[in-house]
């Protein structure tokens, strides 16, 4: 499957502390949904070492460069959960979020390693498209 580039929140994003995906989406300029459901995809590229855990947080914005809040969040993933390939469940972004949307790595503990992220927006609910190569 192919990935509109426009549409990665992160293209094989290194975590090792805590920090916002380094894309964000302006869902106005994006123009996607019509009333279709819009599902987040998020997925480990390389392995995760150190560290306690990961949550994983959606977080939206009036303006691309203010305070951002959380719209839906996972629990604490452990460190060792965080294999490559592993699909993180993020769920249907809910209705009525503001324009500007962007994820954020909330990191527990001393991460080493190098382990990477993939993260994007798309219509559906199939979860097994994240970890895919944009062309």
């Amino acid at each position: 499957m192919l990935l509109d580039a426009a549409l990665l929140f992160s293209d094989a994003q290194v975590v090792t502390v805590t920090a916002a995906s380094t894309n964000v989406l302006d869902m106005k300029a994006a123009d996607m949904g019509n009333g279709n459901p819009l599902t987040i995809a998020v997925a480990v590229g390389k392995v995760f070492a150190g560290g306690t855990s990961l949550v994983v947080a959606l977080q939206m914005c009036d303006t691309v460069g203010g305070t951002y809040t959380n719209v839906i969040a996972t629990p604490a993933i452990l460190t060792a959960a965080l294999t490559a390939g592993k699909v993180i469940e993020m769920g249907t972004v809910p209705c009525g979020t503001q324009q500007f949307l962007r994820i954020n790595y909330t990191v527990s503990g001393t991460m080493s390693g190098g382990g990477t992220l993939n993260a994007s927006i798309k219509l559906g609910a199939n979860k097994d498209d994240a970890g895919v190569e944009v062309t």
